[in-house]
């Protein structure tokens, strides 16, 4: 087992952040260079954070959403009216693997 890499899966709640980051910040058309800089991180952690690889910090999130003009809350939203819940992150993981156990029937 020396030398073998483990592989995580990037979190659905970091993914969903992520998402909302990179969303926001192409509606505002600002390049990740600069947007980066503003949250005083590289483009490379930038890039990592909004595709849910790494957690954001709560301090770049507070600093993002005033770069960004928009309430922290903002990051967290599903939907306008729904915050985001373990619950609704979680289902369609939840869905998915017991799809895949219920194909896995002993023969």
């Amino acid at each position: 087992m020396e030398g073998m890499m483990t592989i995580y899966a990037p979190s659905p709640i970091n993914m969903h952040i992520g998402s909302r980051v990179r969303m926001r910040r192409r509606l505002t058309d600002l390049t990740p260079e600069w947007f980066a800089e503003q949250i005083g991180i590289s483009v490379l952690q930038l890039n990592k954070f909004e595709i849910g690889e790494e957690p954001i910090g709560p301090t770049q999130l507070l600093v993002a959403s005033k770069v960004l003009s928009v309430s922290p809350t903002y990051f967290f939203e599903q939907e306008k009216t729904q915050a985001l819940t373990m619950t609704g992150i979680m289902s369609p993981v939840i869905k998915a693997l017991f799809a895949t156990k219920d194909r896995e029937k002993p023969r």
